[in-house]
């Protein structure tokens, strides 16, 4: 098991947040793929491309199962 240093949320959440402060991840679809792109990006980069329940090896495009 590899150790995971948490890095700062994607600005383009944080820009999510403070413009939309009553909506939540479920509400990040329909115009707000980006933000959903950062935040997986960022999440792949700080897990080393490795998943957290089985440590296979992921990538942009099977993070999402």
């Amino acid at each position: 098991m590899r150790k995971i240093n948490k890095n700062a949320e994607p600005i383009s959440l944080t820009d999510f947040k403070i413009n939309n402060p009553s909506l939540k991840y479920s509400d990040l679809s329909q115009g707000n793929d980006q933000v959903r792109i950062d935040i997986r990006v960022a999440n792949l980069k700080e897990q080393f491309y490795l998943c957290g329940y089985c440590c296979n090896k992921i990538n942009e495009t099977n993070s999402h199962r």
